[in-house]
Order: structure tokens, then C-alpha cells, then sequence
């Protein structure tokens, strides 16, 4: 029996999606790998948040793109790496749990968040938070960075002009990233804390006025 006209169009349809998944999936890997490889070569986090953002740039549009560090003790965020085409500087939020801010809310969900312009006005007029001073953008996206049960940040792109620009599979993209994202800055600020340790403890033997003594037994 010869297939009909709408079941040959279905199975093309078929085929169609599984060549855009494999060739997705094969975009993911490229970056996992280029982010991967970038951990030696970056000597300082500079550099590693740098090569993140370029390699994201790759398969999702960057143009406005922040990388955001929680400190849990602090309930602060810092903003070590940040691109924006509108809002030149994102100071440091301070009692985090007290804002009404979608990075926020990602750190306390642990979950991305995909947020359009209508969206975000509608939770600053209906909040009793602090709302922060900076540009609406039309769509907001973000995916938390976490190692383990560890929350150590929010990774977020937007767009201040296109609310189509992402989409669910964009979040489902970034989201399959972000776990190695987190893995790689931690491994690198853990190298920067080792360093300025061992840079600490030189100091205080050198300036120690007949050096200092080990016991062994």
C-alpha cells in the first residue's frame, strides 16, 4: 500500500526534528567541550567568564548577558561578569531575600525562569518587595548555576527589543550547560583562593623576624 501524501509529510516531519535535535545535541557537546577546555588556559576568572560568554554565543544569542555569584551567607549577589547593551553597571543586591528580582527568584526556586516584559511588571506591582532600579528588559532568561546541592549562582540572558528572541528549548539549552558553567568557575575560584593562601603564608614567613619553625614530632 503506498503511503499518502499527509504520512509522507509527517515522516518528514519526523525526520526533520530528529536532524535538529542530533544537530542541537551536537552543539551542546561542542560547547561543554570548549568550555571544558578553557578551565587551564584562563589565568584568571576574567578570562573564564570571557570564554563562557563567547562559547554560549555560539548556539544562543549573548548580546545581553550576566553572570551572577550568590553568597548564601550574605544573602548578597555579585556581578563578576556582565554585558549589556542598556544597563552599563549591575551593582551588587544586597539582602537578596528582600528584592523582588527574577535572579532571585531563580536562586530561591533553583529552578530557570523565562520571563517576558508583561510578566515582569505584573510581579513589581503586585510585590511588597524592594523592586531593583534597572531596565525591564523585554524577555529575561535565566538558569541557575549549581554544583551538587550547592547554589553558587544565576547565568541570564535578554533582549531589550525582541520578546520572541527565547524560547523554551533556548532555557533547555542553557539549562544543559549551566552544570558544567558552575563546575568550571568553582574549580577556578578555588584555584584563585589557593593561590592567594599560599601567596598569604609566603608573606608572613618572610616577614617573620628568624623565620618560623615546623615540629615534626
Amino acid at each position: 500500500m503506498k503511503a499518502t501524501y499527509e504520512e509522507l509529510e509527517r515522516t518528514v516531519a519526523e525526520l526533520s526534528r530528529e536532524v535538529e535535535k542530533r544537530s542541537r545535541s551536537a552543539e551542546i557537546n561542542r560547547v561543554l567541550l570548549t568550555i571544558s577546555s578553557t578551565v587551564s588556559r584562563a589565568k584568571v576568572l576574567e578570562d573564564l567568564y570571557v570564554a563562557i560568554h563567547a562559547a554560549l554565543g555560539s548556539v544562543i544569542d549573548t548580546t545581553n548577558f550576566f553572570i551572577a555569584l550568590y553568597d548564601e551567607k550574605n544573602d548578597a549577589l555579585t556581578f563578576p561578569y556582565c554585558v549589556d547593551t542598556v544597563d552599563s553597571q549591575y551593582p551588587d543586591v544586597l539582602e537578596l531575600s528582600r528584592k523582588e528580582s527574577l535572579t532571585g527568584e531563580v536562586i530561591r526556586s533553583g529552578r530557570p525562569l523565562l520571563a517576558r516584559r508583561a510578566e515582569v511588571l505584573s510581579r513589581h506591582s503586585s510585590s511588597a518587595l524592594e523592586i531593583p532600579s534597572c531596565t525591564v528588559a523585554e524577555v529575561w532568561l535565566g538558569v541557575p548555576l549549581q554544583t551538587g546541592e550547592k547554589m553558587i549562582g544565576v547565568m541570564s540572558v535578554q533582549s531589550y527589543t525582541d520578546p520572541d528572541l527565547y524560547d523554551e528549548e533556548d532555557m533547555e539549552l542553557l539549562s544543559s550547560v549551566a552544570g558544567q558553567v558552575a563546575q568550571v568557575i568553582e574549580r577556578k575560584r578555588w584555584e584563585r583562593d589557593l593561590k592567594e593562601s599560599v601567596a598569604y603564608l609566603e608573606s608572613v614567613f618572610r616577614a617573620a623576624p628568624v623565620g618560623i619553625g615546623v615540629n615534626v614530632n
